[in-house]
């Protein structure tokens, strides 16, 4: 018989230690029956939820900028920042990802480069702000 493919990563998660890359980990939600959760699809997840000060000081701090507005403009700016560093360059891709006109893009995006500068532009920073907006998401599997 072949040995039960989720047993070693259950047996694991179950004595506090963490299953080797690439095993999943079993997550049981309330009224739920358990499932598997394969880590080496949640790896960028894995690594906020293992530093958690750390990931919240990097959502703090790269996303400051925003912290002076108030909810609603603050809300639609990070939905325009998330949806613009998931499609760089792609105004009618975000536009039809926000279900707002491309000019409504182009306005935001000139008030998130008022506000991040030439950072917007540099790879580095912008992979950085991408983590900040996962980390400010908080970690969830659903």
């Amino acid at each position: 018989a072949a040995p039960d493919a989720a047993g070693p990563a259950r047996g694991a998660a179950g004595r506090g230690g963490a299953a080797p890359a690439g095993q999943g980990v079993t997550s049981a939600d309330a009224g739920s029956s358990s499932s598997l959760i394969v880590a080496v699809e949640h790896l960028p997840a894995l690594l906020l939820a293992a530093e958690p000060a750390l990931a919240a000081d990097l959502a703090r701090s790269r996303l400051a900028p925003l912290d002076a507005l108030g909810d609603g403009p603050r809300e639609r700016l990070v939905e325009t920042l998330r949806a613009w560093l998931d499609r760089p360059g792609q105004v009618q891709a975000v536009a039809a990802e926000l279900d707002v006109h491309p000019q409504t893009v182009r306005y935001r995006l000139k008030q998130l480069r008022e506000l991040f500068g030439a950072r917007l532009e540099d790879p580095e920073a912008r992979f950085e702000l991408a983590l900040a907006l996962r980390a400010a998401d908080g970690v969830r599997y659903t």
